[in-house]
């Protein structure tokens, strides 16, 4: 892999951080609020979250999948960017791991736990 290749897989990373992140704030701001007013209204708040199914519907296809080959990909071009790009690229690629492998670990066994084990699409 050489140097030019590198920083497209750095940018291409970045951009995958950048959409997961924007994501995530949108989903806060107007589904949760959704969830909650549907839950206090109806008591159902697990039937209220399983009927989005953001998960499946957008998670999947921007963070769950990209962004965790993104990130293993980012371990094996990091040698080939410069020092003070390398410090960087590194502190964000050990992050992004951390973040995929609580997602494998606590939130989705969560989510389906709460929605009843099955994944519906809505």
């Amino acid at each position: 892999m050489s140097h030019k290749h590198a920083r497209i897989l750095l940018w291409l990373f970045v951009v995958g951080l950048g959409i997961a992140a924007g994501a995530g704030l949108y989903e806060t701001k107007t589904q949760m609020p959704r969830w909650v007013r549907s839950a206090r209204a109806n008591g159902l708040p697990s039937q209220v979250a399983s009927s989005a199914n953001t998960g499946m519907q957008f998670w999947l296809y921007t963070t769950a999948l990209p962004l965790t080959l993104l990130t293993l990909a980012s371990f094996f071009a990091i040698r080939f960017v410069d020092p003070e790009t390398r410090k960087w690229w590194l502190i964000a690629a050990w992050g992004s791991l951390g973040s995929q492998i609580l997602t494998l670990a606590y939130f989705i066994p969560t989510l389906l736990q709460l929605s009843g084990g099955h994944a519906t699409n809505a």
